[in-house]
């Protein structure tokens, strides 16, 4: 998808706009570690003790920890 378009004042916003605003929030999501190898990797650099807390069934994940 061409991103570089430029809008017309007089355009609406329109869901090519609205895609190529957020699509690096797809790619990025897609290399982001789970919440298990988070956990891990906070406990190699260190951190003590590590909590996890899943919202939404899994969607989100909260983590905690101590240095």
């Amino acid at each position: 998808m061409n991103c570089g378009a430029v809008r017309d004042e007089h355009e609406s916003f329109s869901l090519k706009e609205s895609y190529c605003t957020y699509s690096w929030l797809q790619e990025s999501a897609r290399h982001f570690p789970n919440k298990n190898v988070l956990k891990q990797m906070l406990l190699e650099a260190g951190f003590s003790k590590v909590d996890v807390k899943s919202y939404s069934e899994g969607v989100a994940a909260m983590h905690k920890a101590i240095k």
